[in-house]
C-alpha cells in the first residue's frame, strides 16, 4: 500500500502556467473545446496538463531518470510526443484542486492525498490507441482559477498575472468551407486603444495570428487572411463589447465584457502521486459517474478509479526505467 513519504511534491514555477496557455492557444481547435458546447474547465485542464507535463519532465531530468519522447505516427500538427520510460508509454492524468479551503488541508497534511480516487476518463481508457502494457501516471495540481467576474476584480486588483481570451463559435473555428473569412472588420467600445490579437489557420491549416491596435469607437480591417479564426485574446480586459464581422460568414460576433475567460491556472504545488499499468488499471477499477466528487471536485465525464493507496509509488518506476536503459545499454 502507498505511504505518504511515496508522493514528491514538485515545484510550480512561473513559467508553468504560460506554456500551458500557450499550447492550448495552438491547439484549440483540436481539444475538444470549440463549438456548441465550450466548456471553460477543459480549457483550464488542458493548461493545467501542459504546466504538469512540464514539470514532471523537468522533475526526471533532475532526478536522472531516462526518458525518451514518441513522435506520433500522424502527420497531424496538434499532436504532441509522448513520454516513455522504460521503454513504456506513460500518460499523465492530471487532477486539479482548486478550491481553497481543501488546498490548505492537503497542504496540511499530504497524506489526505491517499483517500482520493485516482481516475481516468472512460472514453480515454477505453480507447484502442491505449495499450495495456502503457502506464498511467497520476498527479494531483493544486492551483487557483477565477471562477466568477469577483474573482477576476480581485486578480486584477492585486496584480496578478491574467491571460482573456475568447472562443469563437463554431461557424468560425470550423467554417463549412475552406476559404477566406475577411476582409475581417473589428472595433471595440473600449475607453482606449485596445491591443487585440487575432488567432486561427491561414490558407495552409497553419497556426496564424494577427494583432491589431484597436482605437475606441473605430472600425478596423484586418490586413491578414484567416481561414479559421478560433478566439480572441485582448492585453487587458475590455470595458465594453469588442465586435467582429465576417463579410464572408454573414456574421458579427460580440463579446460582452463578462464574457472573457481568464486563462490562468495560478498553480501553487504538484503531488506527484502513483503509477498503475494500464492493463490491471482496466481490470480493478471501478465505474465513476459523472459529477461525482474527488478531492470537493466534480468530474464532468464518466471514469473509471482506484483508489490512490492501491497503485504503486513513483520511485518504483523510476528504478524500473533505469534498470530497463542500463539493460538496453549493454545490449547495444
Amino acid at each position: 500500500m502507498l505511504q505518504p513519504e511515496s508522493l514528491k511534491n514538485l515545484a510550480y514555477t512561473d513559467d508553468l502556467t504560460p506554456a500551458g496557455i500557450a499550447y492550448l492557444r495552438h491547439n484549440l481547435q483540436h481539444v475538444g473545446v470549440l463549438g456548441e458546447n465550450l466548456h471553460v474547465k477543459r480549457m483550464w485542464q488542458v493548461v493545467a496538463e501542459k504546466a504538469v507535463e512540464l514539470a514532471f519532465r523537468r522533475h526526471l531530468d533532475e532526478a536522472e531518470v531516462p526518458y525518451a519522447l514518441l513522435e506520433p505516427n500522424t502527420l497531424n500538427e496538434h499532436q504532441t510526443a509522448t513520454l516513455t520510460l522504460g521503454g513504456r508509454r506513460c500518460h499523465l492524468q492530471v487532477h486539479g484542486i482548486s478550491r481553497r479551503d481543501e488546498i490548505k488541508g492537503l497542504q496540511r497534511n499530504t497524506g489526505l492525498h491517499l483517500d482520493a480516487a485516482a481516475y481516468v476518463p472512460k472514453d480515454f481508457l477505453q480507447a484502442e490507441r491505449i495499450s495495456g502494457e502503457d502506464i498511467l501516471v497520476f498527479a494531483y495540481l493544486h492551483a487557483l482559477v477565477t471562477r466568477s467576474q469577483q474573482d477576476i476584480k480581485d486578480a486584477l486588483d492585486a496584480d496578478q498575472p491574467v491571460h482573456f481570451m475568447a472562443a469563437m463559435p463554431k461557424a468560425w473555428s470550423h467554417p463549412g468551407q475552406w476559404r477566406d473569412l475577411g476582409p475581417l472588420v473589428v472595433k471595440a467600445d473600449h475607453t482606449e486603444t485596445l491591443d487585440l490579437e487575432l488567432s486561427g489557420q491561414d490558407e495552409e491549416r497553419a497556426y496564424h495570428c494577427h494583432t491589431v491596435a484597436l482605437p475606441p469607437q473605430t472600425r478596423l480591417e484586418v490586413e491578414t487572411a484567416f481561414f479559421a479564426l478560433t478566439h480572441l485574446h485582448p492585453q487587458q480586459l475590455p470595458s465594453g463589447p469588442v465586435g467582429i464581422h465576417s463579410p464572408v460568414l454573414a456574421d458579427t460576433y460580440v463579446v460582452e465584457p463578462y464574457q472573457w475567460v481568464n486563462l490562468w491556472v495560478y498553480g501553487m504545488r504538484i503531488v506527484l502521486g502513483a503509477y498503475f499499468p494500464v492493463a490491471e488499471f482496466r481490470q480493478h477499477a471501478e465505474h465513476l459517474a459523472a459529477e461525482s466528487l474527488v478531492l470537493a471536485e466534480r468530474i464532468p465525464h464518466d471514469a473509471f478509479a482506484m483508489p490512490l493507496n492501491e497503485l504503486r509509488p513513483m520511485d518504483d518506476l523510476f528504478v524500473r526505467a533505469k534498470n530497463w536503459e542500463s539493460q538496453r545499454k549493454r545490449g547495444e
